[in-house]
């Protein structure tokens, strides 16, 4: 007969292994009563991120079946003219134009969603937006050749038939290169973000820290029955912004650096291409509606740059509009205008993760050992984002300071 005490030790250990299989799962529970939870292979194994559309990591993608149809053609022939007779110019250095199959949007929105949906440790998709996903690291390395594949066959091109430099077409002084000089970019930051009611409506103003600025509507809808067609938007421009719009205001260093211009609204597939000093912000969304946007901030050298170096406040700026304001970035932001809510709450947030960085930048490889298992991915990314900023801060105090009127940081968004 089984003894008392050898029938209390299993009921003891079935009972840990139902509350533990109850906390992490019953694979992550037998792990840990086998001592396989701590084995390097194991960890590996189990972080290792299943995708829900598998062709979309393939190292011989085939982009040019996504993209619009017409646009290929023009790219194909390395023609600059069609791609500037594709773009719709809405003025300001703002372009639009159909790019991907509506179809494939819904894929990699999808993908991105069961991402995020899979409590795979990733880093926020930028210091302003931490509701998405970075492009090409963590579980979603794999998407790099996609990426690659988007700046080198679509943006370099299209960037360059757009934002060269002439007599005719100087945009402000703001040509990211001379007439006939043949533009590289040498690197890129890819991401997505999201957008609802419930987790972030919308964006403060900035400028990004990219040359040239890609941004992709993946999905946009309201919430509807199941029978309801998805409806089509559009992509219409004016000068006053509405839901979810992109709205746009002046270029850094310019004297209506804060003045507004226009605002746009976006079309699932279709790109809004304009330049990394252009100040923009997103307004907040309506209640029940939802947004996810594909971004590629594409830079002509490594590493980003603070604007106001290059572009330091102009002396003659005009007075802002309020929808132009940066609570994030304009130091004046009070003396035009009460902080709003959402301001007091983000600084908050921000003062935590500040810390929180500050806190991991000092573990070492043996404190991160000793936490528990759950918990050592996160501490991994929170150190090496403190370890990047130190990088960054160490190269930016080496460069010349601009005029020190607190305009917005080029790598802060």
């Amino acid at each position: 007969m089984m003894r008392a005490s050898n029938l209390a030790a299993i009921v003891a250990m079935a009972s840990w292994l139902a509350y533990r299989a109850a906390v992490v799962g019953v694979i992550e529970a037998l792990a840990e009563a086998s001592g396989l939870a701590q084995y390097p292979g194991y960890i590996d194994w189990r972080d290792v991120y299943v995708p829900v559309h598998k062709d979309l990591f393939a190292a011989t993608f085939d982009l040019d079946a996504v993209l619009d149809s017409a646009l290929v053609q023009a790219l194909e022939q390395g023609n600059n003219t069609r791609l500037r007779e594709l773009a719709t110019d809405h003025g300001h250095g703002v372009f639009t134009i159909p790019l991907l199959d509506r179809a494939f949007c819904a894929r990699l929105a999808q993908e991105v969603s069961h991402f995020a949906q899979s409590d795979h440790p990733s880093a926020p998709p930028n210091t302003m937006h931490d509701h998405g996903v970075t492009i090409g690291v963590d579980g979603l390395n794999g998407l790099d050749g996609l990426t690659s594949l988007v700046r080198d066959r679509v943006l370099t091109p299209l960037a360059t038939a757009l934002f060269e430099r002439t007599n005719e077409r100087d945009w402000y002084g703001h040509g990211i290169l001379p007439a006939s000089s043949p533009l590289h970019f040498a690197d890129h930051h890819a991401f997505v973000v999201r957008y609802n009611a419930s987790e972030k409506a919308g964006l403060d103003n900035h400028h990004d820290a990219s040359d040239v600025t890609l941004n992709i509507c993946l999905e946009d809808r309201s919430h509807m029955r199941s029978d309801e067609p998805t409806p089509t938007p559009s992509s219409e421009v004016s000068s006053t912004a509405g839901s979810g719009s992109l709205q746009f205001c002046g270029f850094v260093g310019d004297a209506q650096h804060r003045k507004r211009t226009i605002a746009l609204a976006h079309a699932v597939g279709r790109a809004v291409v304009h330049l990394g000093t252009h100040r923009h912000g997103v307004t907040n969304l309506r209640e029940g509606h939802r947004r996810q946007n594909f971004i590629m901030w594409a830079r002509q050298r490594q590493r980003a740059f603070f604007a106001s170096e290059m572009h330091p406040r102009h002396p003659m700026e005009e007075p802002p509009d309020v929808e132009c304001l940066s609570w994030t970035h304009d130091a004046d932001y009070t003396e035009f205008a009460p902080l709003p809510e959402v301001a007091v709450q983000a600084r908050a947030k921000r003062k935590e993760m500040n810390e929180l960085i500050a806190l991991a930048s000092r573990a070492t490889d043996e404190h991160i050992a000793k936490l528990p298992s759950a918990h050592r991915p996160f501490v991994h990314m929170l150190r090496a984002m403190a370890r990047q900023n130190a990088e960054n801060n160490a190269t930016t105090q080496a460069q010349p300071h601009g005029d020190g009127s607190g305009s917005e940081l080029l790598n802060a968004d």
